[in-house]
């Protein structure tokens, strides 16, 4: 695969139909999260919060990084998740970066989150990005305990 960039997301109201459908399976696969097409299409996705896809030179969809802004200084990440076939190729931490960097632009100072208790990698990964665990999540996932993550962009 090559000729991988993140570029500026569009809400999702406005990906086409196939868009979606890929997000949605790097969705289920990567979170075992299911959403419906029509639930993808209404979340808040502000590219001021540094809303990002991961394009291959094939113009597919190989990661998605949804974020959201909770008020003038706090962002939230909607989703964020990258085919498994380019895991640790550093694509995850340039999309981080570029989504703090747009962030930041626009007056934000801190990022929060949930991920899986159990998803020890990516934990690790916001913990190399400064986050620390601040709550914890009983219900969050079908059956699995979640994991509330923050701190600075």
């Amino acid at each position: 695969m090559s000729g991988l960039s993140w570029r500026a997301s569009k809400p999702p109201s406005s990906l086409s139909v196939q868009h979606l459908q890929r997000i949605q399976h790097l969705i289920a696969v990567e979170t075992g999260e299911n959403y419906h097409l029509s639930n993808l299409r209404r979340l808040p996705v502000a590219k001021t919060a540094g809303s990002l896809l991961l394009w291959s030179a094939e113009e597919r969809i190989e990661g998605v990084l949804w974020v959201m802004n909770i008020d003038h200084q706090t962002t939230r990440v909607i989703g964020f998740c990258i085919d498994n076939q380019i895991h640790r190729l550093g694509h995850g931490s340039r999309g981080w970066k570029l989504m703090g960097e747009i962030a930041k632009s626009s007056g934000r100072t801190v990022v929060y989150l949930e991920v899986k208790a159990d998803n020890e990698v990516a934990i690790q990964f916001y913990r190399k990005n400064g986050l620390i665990p601040t709550g914890a999540l009983s219900t969050y996932y079908q059956g699995e305990v979640g994991l509330l993550m923050s701190g600075d962009l």
